[in-house]
């Protein structure tokens, strides 16, 4: 593990790629994420010009990478309304080794072209003349939706903490915790209830733990991962079966590398798919089967992969004779300087 990231981190590739996700997380990103969570009572539908604002900005930079990569960049030129880095370290750093990463620039320019095609696909509604723009204050104020999902993410958060810290609480009880501090319901207990109401509450909770509903929970969840496990192992053994069988019928095949033949006698469909599976095993150039829906096609693709075979073959013999001769004539010239060798001595 240590030597695959000692690795990637010499990687000039890998370095640039990483150089390009933090310029646009430095750039973008936090940004954004610091507007929409900055009051929690925003509505989401009120995100309209700062969608636009975003959107502005990143064909700002796909235009004009120089704003995040210039000698006189800085997060006035390159970060969303020219807000403070989050990770000013990140983008020094980043200008520090650019000179070692000479594709930087055109990754960087491809890394935004293909945000601003996700922002322009995730917000259509947001559009002059989308349904959110026409709506009037009232209007969103009564469809009022949150700037964020933190709230469900939240909550899974909460429930891995608590996972972590108790280990042996229920599913149930984590639940009534969560309703029983979300609710309020300690301030209501205390308002309304008695004595008696305490006691047949208590006789509730002993009735509810005797019935084992968690020992039933964890029972079906385990049976639905060994069957989910069990299918996986059927798939994969299958999955084998087939692919041995298939090596089993390329490893006895006659391969037809003659197009003359081919296209005087044409093979069957079955036939023809075989033939094409061997040259699958070392020709990229041949189609998917799926891409091949008819007779004709698969027979056109067969022809092709014979010819680039034939040539690859042709290629790879005359290199062969070349070396031959290359290495006789070495062979050659060695024996000449050791007679001279032998003369002069």
């Amino acid at each position: 593990m240590e030597q695959n990231q000692y690795k990637a981190l010499h990687d000039i590739p890998t370095l640039t790629e990483l150089a390009a996700l933090s310029l646009y997380s430095q750039s973008v990103t936090t940004q954004y994420a610091v507007l929409v969570r900055a009051d929690s009572s925003s509505n989401h539908l009120d995100l309209g010009p700062l969608h636009n604002d975003v959107k502005a900005h990143c064909q700002a930079i796909i235009d004009n990478p120089d704003l995040l990569l210039g000698e006189e960049a800085s997060n006035q030129t390159g970060a969303l309304y020219g807000a403070p880095w989050e990770r000013p370290e990140a983008f020094y750093a980043i200008h520090a080794m650019k000179a070692s990463l000479p594709h930087l620039r055109e990754l960087l320019i491809a890394m935004f072209k293909g945000a601003l095609k996700t922002w322009e696909k995730f917000t259509p509604e947001f559009a002059a003349d989308g349904l959110i723009t026409s709506m009037t204050a009232e209007e969103k104020l009564r469809s009022w939706r949150p700037t964020t999902n933190d709230d469900c993410e939240g909550l899974c958060g909460d429930l891995r903490v608590c996972k972590r810290r108790c280990p042996s609480m229920t599913m149930a009880q984590f639940n009534s915790r969560r309703m029983h501090k979300g609710n309020n319901t300690a301030a209501y207990m205390e308002a309304t209830y008695d004595e008696e109401q305490y006691r047949k509450l208590r006789g509730m909770a002993r009735t509810r733990d005797a019935m084992g509903l968690e020992k039933q929970r964890l029972g079906d969840q385990g049976r639905e991962d060994e069957e989910q496990a069990t299918q996986k192992r059927t798939k994969r053994d299958a999955a084998k079966a087939k692919k041995a069988a298939l090596a089993s019928l390329l490893k006895d095949l006659k391969v037809i590398l003659d197009p003359a033949i081919l296209v005087q006698k044409p093979p069957k469909v079955k036939d023809i798919d075989l033939q094409l599976e061997w040259h699958r095993g070392f020709d990229e150039e041949v189609p998917k089967k799926s891409h091949l829906k008819n007779k004709a096609s698969k027979m056109e693709a067969l022809i092709a992969a014979v010819k680039r075979h034939n040539r690859n073959e042709a290629e790879v013999e005359d290199f062969t004779e070349q070396m031959e001769a290359a290495s006789k004539d070495l062979e050659e010239e060695e024996e000449d300087d050791e007679e001279e060798e032998l003369y002069r001595n």
